[in-house]
């Protein structure tokens, strides 16, 4: 086995519950930068002026061309870095134009926007811009017989090298948009561009750049990457350092190209189906997967293997308020220190101690600490200093241990006691995980078996059960990677976790009430109908990955406005977008009938139409009035014989629970409404007990 210090790095965007611990976070090398400079290289030529779609917008159906789409995508980009990345910068640059102003003074490149942070001006700049503007400032160059648009292509690429900022620590990308398929189609001499222009690409890659393709196919006719893309992707990729053999080739990204260049004429559904496909290619690549935790699993006492910790869902929350300086502007920021109530001396690190503090039930079982006299109300402390705590907290090295093994059906959903995480094999860490790491999901899923681990994620953390769960890795006929192959990490709940309220009496109560088979008949009719279902046509439909959280959308949305000048839009407005609003309309145009029936069935004729503000009332009332008949029962009689209620309401009525005193309540046909004491003052009143 190796040995080694495990080491967990958080991702600064989000708040993750890997994040490394204070004390370990002190001395990390080697770091990931969170920074990232981004580069939109748009294709300037004539072609991209012609109609790539129709949008509907306010103004109603509007012809789009393939600059302005471009531009679109750049604002959608610059928006999303806004509030997810503030600090990365983005610059924008046209090639094939006549217009030539970039820092390298490369012919026919024009830079739309320097390299820098994004704000609202450059949003608004890159909204308003339109295609009459570029044919006015900048307009498309028509190279000379002979000299295909790939050179244009090379100058655009050596100008964005010059427009990246090599001094600066960061993450560098070039997204390439086009819809042009062979830039050489035009030459006689395509093998001399082509060298040229991939030594170009060649540079790119080994100074960092990663190059991102963006095509954009003509309705009707097919856009095949075999002519020229296919091999400048080649160039610019670097599959070896990616160091995961379940990674899809830049290549296979883009294999829907051929599927959809198959078709003569490509609809508005094709067109709309393959822009979502090339926004969820770059969404992958911008977003980059970030390790949340490094762990080591021990699975032998000789064999042990490295692994990275992914969270497949983060609770995405609004961001912290910043109080700054009413008159300078300047972040205000509050500091915390603990002093001495005796003598008013700041405390160090080294003098802070943790104190338990028993209670009095447990007291006697601890030693008084120095100055403690026996009649003091103050418990006994035990103190505890930091060094104590830790070496207490440290019954196990942090990482996994594999237990054992069980069937994949011991495994329920109530078993779950926090979000799941996502684990892959890291090879830079110890080498040959991959090969262990897969030969254990073959043969877990062969199996249906489940891995139990012990599972420690740092030297300050508790201890806890987790389960493994293996996903096997699903690609398409293509090639494509739809689902990769992982283990689920489950956390389970311990023993003193469990809890059972669905039997405990004071939940349920002791009453056992039974529902009538019209009302079960009735339930089915309505739950059938309320169902959400994903079939086209279907009026009610809901899909969780689809729903924005309406309240961050509402201050994302505020937030936008202000940074661009623009009035806050009204909340009713915002509340007509919110997704998780129920479908009234739908619900009373198509299922009303199926909702009165069960009411009536439940509550009886006319209970349609009651008041929001009687409902509790008359339910309870009628939960009085339904268990009436019940109370004769033998059960219901048993229950209320039980206790010795004329002794009782003398003394010992208030140690009994609710449940227990609405016993004598539904016996006797009383309301069962309101808090104990009332229930108790009934009691008493019923039984001519004076107060």
């Amino acid at each position: 086995g190796h040995q080694a210090q495990t080491k967990q790095m958080g991702d600064e965007a989000d708040y993750d519950e890997y994040a490394v611990d204070d004390e370990e976070e002190q001395g990390l090398e080697g770091f990931e930068t969170y920074k990232e400079q981004v580069v939109f290289l748009i294709d300037g030529s004539k072609s991209m002026l012609t109609r790539f779609i129709t949008q509907q917008t306010e103004n109603g159906l509007v012809d789009v061309s393939y600059l302005s789409y471009a531009l679109n995508f750049v604002k959608h980009v610059m928006k999303a870095k806004i509030f997810a990345s503030p600090n990365d910068e983005l610059a924008v640059l046209f090639y094939g134009t006549v217009s030539s102003s970039n820092k390298g003074n490369m012919e026919n490149v024009h830079t739309f926007q320097e390299l820098d942070n994004v704000d609202a001006t450059r949003i608004q700049e890159v909204e308003g811009y339109t295609d009459d503007d570029f044919k006015e400032h900048i307009k498309s160059y028509e190279p000379p017989a002979g000299t295909p648009l790939s050179e244009a292509l090379r100058m655009g690429l050596w100008a964005t090298s010059q427009t990246l900022n090599n001094k600066v620590k960061a993450t560098r990308r070039v997204f390439l948009i086009t819809n042009n398929d062979n830039p050489t189609r035009d030459t006689d001499r395509p093998a001399q561009f082509m060298r040229t222009l991939m030594q170009r690409v060649t540079d790119l890659k080994e100074a960092g750049v990663s190059l991102t393709f963006i095509p954009l196919p003509h309705p009707g006719k097919p856009f095949v990457m075999q002519h020229f893309w296919q091999e400048v992707l080649r160039a610019a990729s670097d599959e070896a350092a990616e160091g995961s053999s379940s990674q899809a080739s830049s290549s296979s990204e883009y294999t829907y190209l051929e599927e959809l260049g198959q078709q003569e004429v490509l609809t508005q559904e094709d067109v709309s189906s393959y822009l979502s496909a090339v926004e969820d290619v770059v969404r992958r690549k911008m977003y980059k997967r970030r390790a949340v935790g490094r762990l080591r699993w021990r699975i032998t006492e000789e064999l042990e293997i490295a692994v990275q910790v992914f969270n497949l869902v983060q609770p995405c929350a609004p961001p912290k308020t910043v109080n700054v300086h009413a008159l300078q502007n300047a972040i205000l920021r509050s500091d915390r220190r603990d002093i001495c109530g005796a003598t008013g001396a700041m405390l160090t690190n080294d003098k802070k101690v943790t104190v338990f503090v028993p209670s009095k039930d447990l007291g006697e079982r601890f030693p008084p600490h120095v100055g403690y006299a026996p009649d003091a109300e103050q418990a006994p402390k035990v103190k505890f200093d930091r060094e104590v705590v830790n070496e207490v907290k440290a019954v196990k090295p942090p990482g996994l241990k594999l237990l054992g093994f069980k069937p994949r059906s011991c495994l329920k959903s109530y078993h779950q006691g926090g979000h799941s995480s996502f684990l892959r094999p890291n090879d830079g860490e110890v080498r040959g995980s991959s090969t262990v790491f897969k030969a254990l999901i073959n043969a877990m899923n062969a199996m249906d078996q489940i891995a139990i681990c012990r599972y420690r994620r740092g030297k300050s953390s508790d201890t806890r059960l987790v389960a493994l769960l293996a996903q096997p890795e699903v690609v398409t006929q293509s090639k494509v990677q739809l689902q990769a192959e992982g283990l689920h990490l489950l956390a389970l709940p311990f023993m003193d976790d469990i809890r059972t309220p669905e039997v405990e009496p004071a939940v349920v109560g002791n009453q056992i009430y039974a529902a009538s088979e019209v009302q079960v008949e009735k339930a089915g009719v309505m739950l059938r109908g309320l169902t959400f279902q994903a079939e086209k046509g279907c009026p009610v439909r809901f899909e969780c990955e689809e729903v924005h959280n309406p309240f961050l959308q509402r201050q994302y949305r505020a937030i936008e406005c202000r940074a661009m000048g623009q009035d806050i839009p009204p909340m009713a407005e915002a509340e007509e977008r919110d997704e998780t609003k129920p479908e009234v309309e739908s619900m009373e145009a198509n299922y009303h009938d199926a909702i009165v029936a069960f009411k009536e069935a439940v509550y009886g004729p006319g209970s349609e139409g009651e008041a929001a503000g009687s409902k509790k009332r008359k339910a309870a009332d009628a939960g009085a009035s339904g268990t009436a008949a019940a109370a004769g029962s033998g059960s219901a009689a048993e229950a209320y014989h039980q206790y010795d209620w004329a002794n009782l309401a003398v003394k010992g009525i208030d140690k009994l629970t609710i449940p227990q005193l609405k016993i004598y309540l539904q016996h006797h046909r009383l309301p069962v409404s309101g808090k104990k004491g009332d229930l108790i003052d009934r009691i008493k009143g019923h039984l001519g007990v004076d107060f």
